[in-house]
């Protein structure tokens, strides 16, 4: 009735065993590329994170406060207006002389002007 002996049923848990070891055996397998797989992704990560900091301290090293740009900042308008003013100030000074030369020109026309009335009656 029964076709099991002692010989199959040894044939037949060797087999099972010998599926289930193989079954282990691939699965320690893909594991471990699992493994290796996780650890590229955390060292890859770990890659980004540095590459980030890196940045972040470039960022804070070459970066201008703020407060000392606004500084900077009022220090050069105020700059620009005393160079305006400068500017002006000498623009003026040539138009005082330019005027001052138009006075002396008309004030020898006058005294030569005067001159000539003063020959003229005299004469």
């Amino acid at each position: 009735m029964n076709d099991w002996t002692v010989a199959t049923l040894k044939d037949h848990f060797d087999r099972r065993f010998e599926d289930a070891k193989t079954a282990v055996d691939a699965a320690f397998a893909s594991s471990a590329n699992i493994a290796r797989i996780v650890a590229e992704g955390y060292e890859k990560q770990f890659r980004a994170v540095n590459e980030m900091r890196g940045m972040a301290e470039d960022i804070q090293k070459f970066s201008y406060p703020r407060p000392e740009a606004e500084v900077e900042i009022r220090a050069i308008k105020q700059r620009l207006i005393d160079l305006e003013d400068a500017n002006k100030n000498r623009a003026s000074e040539s138009r005082g002389g330019k005027n001052l030369w138009a006075i002396i020109i008309t004030a020898i026309a006058a005294i030569g002007g005067t001159i000539a009335i003063m020959r003229a009656l005299a004469g």
